[in-house]
């Protein structure tokens, strides 16, 4: 393993989009240490919005001595959260990307699919008073470059307790959301020892989905297509991107994941962003989680004393199928979230803060 220190070389880009026609290694290393969204993949390259625009400062002096932190903006609706600080280590596994700062007791925030560790700027920043944040970028999303192996529920599960035993945390407390909630769930359940407190924001199950099990019957050769074709799919992304963009598309996917107008535009935006990043193939992960037995299981096995929350008017995963996951889990509580989609993080920051900040005391 390779510490902090170690970090790929600086390139200059600005806000908007900027395309090269330099050649990438889908395999190389996040070339970024200011701050900015890494972006991995072959042929055009992307610039993406900056983390300064969403209130993430550089790395830290240590991580990057000749680079010193800029001002860091405001962050969200509210002028007391902490901000929070880029940084990336190289260990055996591939580059590790993650979102740290505050104090107390370690906290990781897991993403869902689409999104990266910057769908939490707010949530950090509200939380950082009373927990050491480590929003992790999980492999695939972010710019990092998606790892050889199948990104299944186990192999995500995997990756994160290796982040873990790299950052040298002991003990921890879990947030997670949507797929990182199904990851947060089953460490909970595999090593209860180190879990202290679990936070799931959309995570929901059902009992019986034939049409999610003929998928993941299915699911090897696509996996294994999508793999041989990503250098062919990773030259689209600009094109994706400006897709993503556009104002029909953009207006789809508001109207799909959230219940009123965001109330961060510039998280939005993020994310909007993030999702041309995303590895294809942890979308089959994030889809077909609902139906895993396995998943279900072992919601049944967790101790930490854990909170469900969710969008009460949320598309993609139903309050059913969250009270579903909730009930299974002893002694867990409920929050369902008025007015709100599937990203209160975006929608309804203050509410979300609010009440994890209840539950994180």
């Amino acid at each position: 393993m390779v510490g902090d220190s170690d970090q790929p070389p600086p390139i200059r880009r600005g806000r908007s989009l900027r395309l090269s026609t330099e050649e990438v290694s889908s395999e190389e290393a996040p070339t970024e240490v200011s701050g900015e969204l890494p972006v991995r993949g072959r042929g055009l390259r992307l610039s993406v919005a900056s983390d300064a625009a969403l209130g993430v400062a550089s790395p830290l002096p240590e991580v990057a001595p000749s680079t010193e932190p800029p001002p860091v903006p405001e962050v969200g609706p509210s002028r007391e959260l902490i901000p929070l600080n880029r940084r990336y280590r190289r260990t055996d596994r591939g580059w590790l990307s993650y979102l740290h700062g505050g104090t107390g007791r370690p906290l990781l925030l897991l993403h869902g699919w689409g999104a990266s560790a910057r769908i939490w700027v707010g949530v950090g920043g509200a939380l950082a008073d009373r927990r050491t944040i480590y929003a992790l970028d999980l492999p695939g999303a972010g710019g990092i470059a998606p790892r050889s192996g199948v990104p299944t529920l186990n192999a995500l599960v995997e990756e994160t307790l290796g982040v873990v035993d790299t950052l040298e945390l002991a003990q921890f407390d879990l947030l997670g959301h949507a797929l990182g909630a199904a990851v947060a769930a089953l460490i909970a359940a595999r090593r209860p020892d180190r879990v202290g407190q679990l936070g799931l924001i959309g995570l929901g199950v059902r009992s019986f989905a034939p049409e999610l099990l003929a998928l993941s019957a299915i699911r090897p050769p696509l996996d294994l297509f999508m793999r041989l074709t990503r250098p062919i799919t990773d030259r689209w992304q600009p094109i994706n991107h400006a897709l993503l963009q556009s104002w029909p598309i953009s207006w789809t996917m508001q109207a799909l994941l959230l219940q009123s107008v965001p109330a961060l535009p510039q998280l939005w935006q993020a994310y909007l962003e993030d999702r041309t990043l995303a590895d294809a193939r942890v979308d089959m992960t994030s889809w077909t989680l609902v139906g895993d037995a396995a998943l279900r299981t072992a919601l049944q096995t967790i101790q930490a004393p854990t909170l469900c929350i969710a969008g009460r008017n949320d598309r993609l995963v139903s309050p059913a199928a969250v009270t579903a996951a909730q009930q299974r889990i002893p002694g867990s509580e409920l929050r369902l979230l008025d007015g709100c989609g599937h990203l209160p993080m975006v929608e309804h920051p203050e509410l979300l803060y609010q009440t994890l900040r209840q539950f994180f005391e």
